[in-house]
């Protein structure tokens, strides 16, 4: 067994070579299974003793201890059946000793040797271990994973059969052209990825190029508004200087009127220096030509 085994490949594997339906390690806690697998790997377990139930009491999880201890007794087993811990049906505990029970059976198994779970429990008598079948093994012992340690006598008869096999599929051409057409789709696969990425990128250069021509064009509409706002806000300013000067002029020749002083200024004068507030001019400002003002 692999070391760290999970807990589903466990259940999986009792359940198909005992016949079982645990769905839970814990439950391996009565006892029973445990000595099944010990008298699957050795026989001679006295299974007419072990009581196997969903409903097994905590009297009967002891006696099924007992004898799984008197197995390990009789084959020198030296680990230790921790009773009093295992029928509390935790986990991990009865992970440990099923993981180690299934290392053990993969070291210690006869894969020529056929076994009835359902009938051992039954109490039947189990085969001699001399007697061999032609089959080898029963389906339920081959079906668990991990059952690739075979005694020499399997493995030679399941080379022969590998051997032949090889053979009678023209010296194995078929055998290794399946790889070779694997490596060749993968490869395809692997260009027809690249083509594919390579377009993809050359999409997304052509999207980023129009993006950032988009982007030069807003910059430049927006310093144009930047620009336009600043001569429109200075024009107003200027022309807004020249009202306030005739509206100071207006009040001036009012208070002039009151004084009773207007004789000082003619009317040219004030003609005058209306004029000049009008046609005034700043740094850098340049009043566009008004002919049409001129001849009226």
């Amino acid at each position: 067994m692999v070391i760290g085994e999970s807990r589903s490949e466990l259940l999986q594997w009792l359940n198909s070579t005992f016949a079982l339906e645990y769905t839970k390690v814990e439950q391996c806690g009565t006892g029973a299974a445990y000595c099944q697998i010990m008298d699957l790997i050795y026989g001679g377990v006295a299974m007419n003793k072990v009581k196997f139930g969903p409903h097994t009491s905590e009297y009967d999880a002891r006696n099924n201890m007992k004898v799984l201890q008197a197995a390990f007794n009789r084959h020198k087993i030296t680990r230790h059946v921790d009773t009093e811990r295992l029928i509390k049906c935790r986990l991990q505990d009865n992970l440990e000793l099923l993981q180690w029970l299934k290392r053990h059976w993969m070291e210690n198994k006869d894969a020529n040797v056929a076994y009835d779970a359902a009938a051992r429990r039954r109490g039947t008598p189990q085969p001699p271990p001399g007697e061999r079948t032609g089959a080898g093994l029963s389906r339920r012992t081959t079906a668990g994973p991990g059952s690739g340690n075979l005694t020499p006598r399997a493995a030679s008869r399941v080379s022969s059969r590998v051997i032949s096999a090889g053979s009678s599929s023209g010296n194995g051409s078929t055998a290794l052209s399946v790889p070779k057409q694997r490596v060749t789709l993968a490869g395809s696969n692997a260009k027809s990825d690249l083509s594919n990425l390579k377009v993809l990128s050359a999409d997304v250069s052509r999207d980023l190029a129009e993006k950032s021509r988009a982007l030069d064009r807003a910059n430049e509409e927006n310093a144009e508004c930047k620009l336009m706002m600043e001569t429109l806000e200075t024009e107003r300013n200027f022309y807004y200087n020249k009202l306030r000067e005739i509206e100071v002029l207006s009040r001036r020749m009012q208070d002039l009127h009151e004084q009773e002083d207007v004789a000082q200024l003619s009317v040219l004068d004030v003609m005058a220096e209306i004029q000049n507030v009008l046609y005034s001019t700043e740094k850098g400002f340049e009043i566009q030509d008004n002919t049409d003002a001129e001849s009226f």
